[in-house]
């Protein structure tokens, strides 16, 4: 995909739905996840084993988020792993169930270890923004006043059972609620009655697209890929540095201590009249590199773009400038307001 189609898709997202996902919520209704399905008494220990978080204490119907690596330390995907009383259940990136999948059955031995993908068995719909727990409130009855992240709670609508658990996917109140595929029906009507009587916006991808980048909030696929490892990829919260050996532990332990890590993702703002580049794109000042972009979205507020970017450890000088030009791989050239180190997700 060309940058500039890039640009074409994200003018045309609503500021209504955008507003929603910043002071209400939003409604998610197409696919993001991909999900699995963990068997077998050993699975908690086999995921603890190849992932960078510490699994070992994850309680019943509590969840956490972890990255599994390779050996170099790469990104192979995030996960966010939550046990129930029976399995476990693991959301991957979309469409990479089947590589998560390979990853662990290539580590797996005598473990009693059972993997089943079952997207397209479950029905989901996603909600983010600062009243999501109001909107669950309109959906279900008889839930707490509130839930804490990472947790897995039941309910249902019309004797049909769903999972509701708390992800904050967008660093902000966010819940996915999960149910098999023969009750699809039931929660479509839920939400959209649901939507027109009290105001609630259903998002599309771009609108998405464009939260998730203003937000600083990296994607699988754009900014964390296997030539990026977790601590270049802001996933910092996902790794524990206490726990055991993982694949990739090593690497990611000495690019740690020893401060090795070479680049640090940021948020750029810019200004440009016309760009034709696909991304990812490298980035130059004076004709030096300096990073490289890799997501782009509309600033709703002033017309001017929001990308996100891999720079360069030896470019961070370039954090106290303002408004200075820099050229994209095309040498199109670009107005850069600011660039600055994304939070941590």
């Amino acid at each position: 995909m060309s940058l500039q189609k890039t640009i074409s898709e994200i003018k045309n997202y609503s500021l209504k739905e955008y507003i929603a996902l910043s002071e209400s919520a939003g409604i998610i209704d197409f696919p993001t996840y991909g999900i699995l399905k963990f068997f077998g008494s050993d699975s908690l220990d086999l995921l603890n084993r190849l992932s960078t978080n510490n699994l070992e204490d994850l309680q019943v119907n509590q969840g956490i988020q972890t990255v599994i690596t390779s050996n170099k330390g790469k990104i192979l995907d995030v996960l966010q792993i939550f046990r129930t009383e029976n399995h476990l259940i693991a959301f991957t990136s979309l469409n990479n169930e089947s590589k998560v999948m390979e990853h662990i059955e290539f580590f797996t031995f005598s473990e009693d270890v059972e993997v089943k993908k079952v997207t397209e068995n479950k029905c989901m719909y996603k909600i983010s923004g600062p009243k999501s727990q109001v909107l669950l409130g309109k959906l279900f009855t008889k839930l707490p006043s509130f839930i804490s992240p990472f947790t897995v709670l039941e309910a249902s609508i019309n004797n049909n059972n769903f999972k509701i658990i708390r992800t904050d996917f967008m660093k902000q109140p966010a819940f996915v609620i999960m149910g098999n595929i023969t009750s699809k029906k039931i929660l479509d009507d839920s939400f959209t009655k649901t939507a027109e009587s009290f105001d609630f916006q259903f998002v599309k991808p771009e609108t998405i697209e464009a939260f998730r980048v203003s937000s600083g909030i990296p994607e699988f696929g754009k900014e964390l890929t296997d030539k990026y490892n977790p601590l270049e990829g802001n996933l910092i919260n996902s790794i524990s540095f206490n726990k055991g050996c993982y694949v990739g532990q090593e690497v990611i332990a000495r690019l740690d201590t020893y401060k090795k890590v070479q680049n640090t993702l940021c948020l750029i703002e810019f200004k440009s009249s016309e760009i034709s580049k696909a991304l990812p794109s490298n980035l130059y000042i004076e004709g030096k590199p300096f990073g490289v972009l890799t997501s782009l979205s509309k600033n709703p507020s002033n017309g001017s773009y929001y990308g996100l970017a891999y720079i360069s450890k030896k470019s961070t000088d370039l954090f106290t400038l303002k408004n200075f030009q820099a050229e994209l791989s095309s040498k199109e050239t670009i107005q850069v307001s600011y660039i600055k180190p994304a939070d941590p997700v």
